[in-house]
């Protein structure tokens, strides 16, 4: 059983088809994967960026469930679809794993792990991500009116109290 740890891949070429081998390889979903870009030219890390997007939509492969993909350049523009960063302080610490023996308590909440991230893999997670996101959306609405209709309240009471007194 191995402990999930940041696995890194470097990509030099610009190729399409060199890009989506090593995604292939990389096994995006088992691991967390960072992809680091060697290019030092911002339209280059842009093009290959784009490449990455394409070939992760047409494998429908889902960055960031059950193990996250980052790609790390410090020429990079933000983007809605990709985490990416600048520099390896951006990443999540939780990842970074100092190597040692395993409890078996520890070692159970793995194997309980895998089996789950393998139930994730086999879900299509687009559909349920929309759902998600419209929920999320509707209980923020829900939550303005809660915290709207409580102000009212404390507003009515504090009213009450002073015409009583």
């Amino acid at each position: 059983m191995r402990i999930p740890k940041w696995e890194k891949i470097e990509v030099k070429e610009t190729e399409e088809r060199h890009i989506a081998q090593l995604l292939i390889d990389a096994k995006i979903g088992e691991a967390p994967l960072l992809i680091i870009l060697k290019s030092e030219v911002a339209s280059e890390v842009e093009e290959i960026i784009t490449k990455i997007e394409n070939q992760v939509r047409n494998s429908h492969f889902d960055i960031s469930l059950p193990y996250p993909l980052y790609i790390l350049s410090p020429l990079a523009k933000p983007r809605t679809n990709l985490n990416i960063v600048r520099n390896l302080g951006e990443l999540p610490q939780h990842f970074v794993v100092k190597t040692k023996r395993l409890k078996s308590k520890e070692e159970a909440l793995l194997k309980k792990t895998s089996v789950l991230s393998h139930k994730l893999r086999s879900h299509d997670l687009t559909d349920k991500r929309t759902y998600i996101k419209s929920q999320f959306s509707l209980n923020r609405v829900l939550r303005d009116l809660t915290r709207e209709n409580a102000y009212y309240e404390t507003l009515i009471k504090q009213l009450r109290s002073n015409t009583n007194e």
